[in-house]
């Protein structure tokens, strides 16, 4: 039964991973096609939802929080699930 759930929350986190990898590329495209740069650094994906935020692309507060905690909970996924 543990097997299962935690089959369950790594088939969870990948997929929670790859729309948070979508919405990077897709953000990364109008960024790139509006000729808009952001500082890339060893935190190039907070530097980017930063540009994303502060360009207007993303505005909502509530938006900007879910994809925080997203990004936030695709580090977990790839640094402890992935082992």
């Amino acid at each position: 039964m543990r097997v299962g759930i935690l089959v369950q929350s790594d088939t969870l986190g990948t997929e929670l991973q790859a729309v948070y990898t979508g919405f990077e590329a897709v953000t990364t495209r109008i960024l790139k096609a509006d000729g808009i740069s952001y500082n890339k650094s060893e935190s190039n994906h907070k530097d980017l939802l930063n540009a994303v935020v502060s360009n207007g692309l993303l505005t909502d507060d509530s938006s900007v929080s879910v994809f925080t905690d997203i990004l936030r909970f695709r580090h977990v996924v790839r640094k402890f699930l992935r082992c």
